[in-house]
């Protein structure tokens, strides 16, 4: 017994002393950065909480802006082509929607579901936006000048798909996956039509190049006027970051030179030719005036109704200087030039 004791005190130390070693480790305070999945829940632990608080003092006349507010938001994502691009996922919302609005009617509480469903409509406007992008993009074949973008596009849109089809749709997540698609498709498209911008003015300067060399500036003021005012336009809609309005206006700058081009060549020719014709009967006439001097040469003596040789019959005219009329529009611009003015505008 008196042994058995003694082993049952040993057994005891040995046990105390254990758990005296492990002591510290409770205690350390270090912890590990929460995953991206932890932040999700977190933020959507936050929201619940919060939507909780404003639910106790929602007010009624809170309630319909509210409802208005989201009105909005649906009509925007069928603006956006929610109906092409997630007809299902649009039913869905409007059935849902027109459940919550029934519940306010009764005088329930749906702010949590108010607000959730704001994100939902949301996330589904940037989702179609997104599917537009991807739609022109592909139609221009336009993916090769930003090829990252465009694939993280994709990846963002696949998220989307795999959300549509979770048993419950995660408001945050789809929220933030569509927001990326749309971002990283739009500069995509961005990009491109920056690229294709500039190649537009080239053009469209080597048309306006063409109308100065036949003087379209004199003789078509008025059109020509308004070809060089499209084209300043289009630098304005460039240095103001909207590539895709600057390559329209460069477009139809150089349509406009084209057809003054065009128009003033061909009266030019007309013009070219009556001159010629006109020379030719000159030197007949001259030709038969020398005929006619031998025949019947005229004397020293001035003749009644011939002027001194050196009257002056006519007034001189006066004629605008061509190259003076011509619009001043650098051939290039410097990216460093845009940027500047894009600065300005933006701190104003």
């Amino acid at each position: 017994m008196k042994k058995l004791k003694l082993i049952l005190f040993g057994a005891s130390l040995f046990m105390l002393a254990s758990c005296g070693s492990k002591a510290p480790e409770e205690t350390e305070t270090t912890t590990s950065a929460p995953t991206a999945v932890e932040q999700v829940e977190e933020t959507e632990d936050s929201e619940k909480i919060n939507d909780t608080e404003a639910s106790e003092t929602a007010d009624p006349a809170d309630i319909d802006a509210v409802i208005a507010k989201i009105e909005d938001l649906r009509n925007k994502a069928i603006e956006s082509g929610a109906k092409d691009f997630a007809p299902g996922i649009l039913d869905e919302l409007d059935e849902t929607f027109d459940s919550i609005k029934k519940r306010a009617a009764n005088g329930e509480d749906v702010t949590a579901d108010l607000t959730r469903l704001s994100m939902l409509y949301e996330a589904l406007s940037s989702y179609s936006k997104a599917c537009t992008l991807k739609n022109k993009i592909d139609d221009m074949e336009l993916a090769q000048l930003d090829q990252k973008d465009y694939d993280d596009g994709l990846l963002y849109l696949n998220q989307c798909d795999e959300l549509f089809e979770e048993e419950e749709l995660s408001a945050v997540k789809l929220q933030d996956a569509a927001a990326k698609a749309y971002a990283s498709l739009n500069s995509v498209y961005f990009v491109a039509f920056k690229k294709l911008a500039k190649d537009a003015r080239a053009a469209a300067f080597e048309a306006k190049r063409d109308a100065d060399s036949v003087k379209a500036a004199i003789s078509q003021k008025e059109r020509y006027n308004e070809a060089a005012e499209t084209f300043k336009k289009g630098d304005t809609s460039y240095a103001m970051q909207n590539p895709e309005r600057a390559c329209d206006l460069y477009i139809e700058a150089g349509e406009l030179f084209d057809e003054l081009y065009e128009v003033v060549s061909e009266k030019r020719a007309a013009a070219q030719a009556a001159i010629d014709a006109a020379k030719s009967k000159v030197l007949e006439s001259e030709q038969a005036a020398l005929q006619a001097d031998k025949d019947l040469p005229i004397t020293d003596e001035n003749l009644a109704g011939i002027e001194d040789e050196d009257a002056v019959l006519l007034e001189e005219d006066e004629y605008d200087d061509p190259e003076a009329a011509e619009a001043d529009i650098a051939e290039t611009f410097e990216e460093e030039v845009i940027n500047t003015v894009v600065d300005y505008l933006e701190a104003e």
